[in-house]
């Protein structure tokens, strides 16, 4: 049964009597050198942790040439969560792909490799791992020959500045649901004031109460999951006016840390009070009684002898109040299947009895139904995971069409609508399945760790107008999987990679014959097959030149000298061939070891040697 829970607002200030921000260096990466970006496997990976309340981090960068060369450009990319998903060449992204960069996810910097101090800041960041990537820009496209041309070596500093507060009045959640706590504030003209509680899961909506408030209530309420409120950027709620109640609602990040600011305009009071409301079941009998010991010295500083007086709250039904339905969707469980290559696991429906999960999911009508999984961080985020939805095929309507409103995201959660927005376009992806479109993928590069939603809304509709789906149910299907590279390949004329740097793992594609991007399918600089297959078979033929060498030796029984010059033709041909494209390799290679070829360098190395 949906209930709703009040948090019990319990001021736990710091130890320190008045606001204090501590600056401290948490880490810092030296001497590391970069390299020209090519493909993905060129960067280098920094990695950096950033403390719980941080209000502002500062990286600063370092390049300088180690050997007596002209500065060059150097790229950084900073991201929380995961790698950065990166595209310096302007290359084209594999069909369906869905990058998060449009919403400034990825903070970007240029900057010299002449030795000056670069700095890029961050206010009030999320807190936890985020990882950088550095490289440098590919200028020389000439093939030089090594030894000859200059050897340029960059060496690349960074380091990560960190302030952060250590003032924040914790509200801490009470299990039981029937009290209503408030806590009471005074705060002075252009003062701010931090709060953060914790949101449990299972919890679907959230609600922010201001009462009592004094002089017109002068202060701005601003609010945020996992971070401090950036003023700019966060929701916020103007409660200047408002002088019997401010309140708003919103819908929180569940199992997440959630932070308030308020900022006053003016001296004034207020009482503050947090409402969650949740659609777990509600507890049938109360069988305890919430306590609290009061210390009349900290209440009333008059108070001549200070004593201790306890206060019993009983439970009262009159106070329980339910969550809407509507916000109660239909949840699926799902349980995840791993497999032995790197980066591979899937999420499927929870198998039955049999041991087998169903190949469709029924989902309702009338209200959004809901499927989390959760991506673990460091050894989950360097493949690339994408989701594939469908419709039944077979499944037929009279007088009226269906359309499926897929929502998928990062820890945010959003219900589908029939109208613009569909959902939301900055933290959301939208997939949209119907009669004449039956399947849709959104495929996810360095997915970020944490948990992801995928919600799905079916909507019947006559002639662009929403009407109500005759049946309760109607079938879906759907398949979450993460691979290595893209769908576990690298086009036509690439290969699958696992690099590794700085102690993480990650997989890149390396193009060959002038394909590049991320899955080494933009053909826009390719070099066309048939100047391939030419440039190939002059580089091998040319060694057939050995053949008169080979026929004299023989007639002139230099049969030692014939053999030499056999081999050198057979070892050099085959070695010309090696650093062909890969399909021409094929054609030296028994098909049993191309079946390998596809799932690991070391099988072309076996290839190799067996030949």
């Amino acid at each position: 049964m949906a209930l709703a829970a009040v948090l019990l607002l319990v001021a736990a200030l710091s130890a320190a009597s008045h606001a204090q921000e501590i600056r401290i260096t948490s880490q810092q990466w030296q001497g590391r050198q970069i390299y020209e970006f090519r493909g993905y496997h060129d960067v280098e990976v920094f990695y950096f942790r950033v403390p719980d309340q941080t209000v502002l981090a500062n990286w600063s960068f370092t390049a300088r040439e180690l050997t007596d060369c002209e500065p060059r450009n150097v790229s950084i990319y900073l991201k929380h969560g995961s790698f950065p998903v990166v595209n310096p060449n302007n290359a084209t992204f594999p069909n369906d792909f869905r990058t998060q960069d449009e919403a400034g996810k990825v903070k970007g910097l240029s900057i010299l490799s002449d030795g000056a101090k670069n700095s890029l800041q961050v206010e009030q960041p999320l807190p936890g791992d985020w990882f950088l990537i550095a490289f440098l820009t590919f200028e020389n496209t000439r093939i030089e020959q090594k030894g000859i041309a200059k050897y340029c070596s960059t060496s690349f500093t960074t380091n990560l500045d960190v302030t952060w507060t250590n003032e924040t009045i914790l509200l801490i959640p009470e299990v039981q649901n029937y009290q209503d706590i408030q806590i009471h504030q005074s705060i002075e003209q252009d003062q701010q004031i931090y709060y953060k509680f914790f949101v449990p899961v299972e919890t679907h909506w959230a609600t922010i109460n201001i009462k009592n408030c004094e002089n017109n209530c002068p202060i701005q309420v601003y609010w945020r999951a996992r971070a401090l409120p950036l003023i700019d950027e966060a929701e916020g709620l103007n409660c200047t006016g408002n002088i019997s109640i401010c309140s708003t609602g919103f819908l929180p990040l569940e199992g997440e840390w959630h932070y308030l600011t308020i900022a006053a305009e003016a001296n004034t009071t207020y009482s503050l009070k947090i409402i969650y409301h949740t659609c777990a079941q509600e507890y049938p009998v109360t069988k305890y009684f919430l306590t609290n010991d009061l210390d009349t010295g900290k209440v009333c500083s008059s108070v001549s002898e200070v004593s201790r007086f306890r206060m019993l709250f009983r439970g009262s039904k009159q106070h329980f109040e339910k969550a809407e339905a509507e916000v109660c969707w239909d949840r699926v469980g799902l349980f995840r299947r791993s497999m032995s290559a790197s980066f591979a696991y899937e999420f499927d429906l929870l198998p039955d009895e049999n041991g087998t999960s169903p190949l469709k999911l029924e989902v309702a009508t009338g209200q959004p139904t809901i499927l989390s999984f959760y991506v673990n961080p460091k050894q989950d985020i360097g493949g690339n995971m994408w989701l594939d939805v469908g419709m039944d095929p077979k499944m037929k309507t009279t007088g009226y069409n269906v359309t499926f409103v897929v929502c998928f995201s990062h820890l945010e959660r959003f219900k589908p609508s029939f109208n613009h927005p569909k959902c939301d376009p900055d933290d959301f992806y939208l997939l949209e399945i119907n009669a004449t479109k039956r399947y849709a993928r959104a495929v996810i590069p360095y997915p970020e760790p944490g948990t992801w939603n995928v919600v799905i809304q079916p909507f019947c509709h006559e002639n662009k107008s929403k009407i109500t789906c005759p049946n309760e149910t109607l079938p879906f299907f759907f398949s979450i999987i993460s691979s290595a590279c893209v769908y576990g390949s690298c086009g036509p004329l690439g290969r699958c990679s696992i690099s590794r740097t700085a102690g993480y793992s990650l997989s890149t594609c390396i193009c060959s014959a002038g394909y590049k991007g991320w899955g080494c399918t933009d053909a826009s600089e390719a070099v066309p097959y048939s100047e391939l297959l030419l440039s190939t078979l002059l580089l091998t033929l040319s060694n057939l030149l050995f053949i008169p060498s080979i026929v004299l030796a023989i007639y002139r029984k230099y049969y030692t000298e014939a053999l030499v010059y056999v081999s050198i033709m057979f070892f050099s041909t085959v070695k010309k061939t090696f650093i062909a494209p890969v399909i021409f390799i094929y054609l030296f290679i028994p098909l049993h070891h191309i079946l390998h070829l596809k799932k690991s360098e070391k099988a072309l190395e076996r290839a190799i040697r067996s030949l």
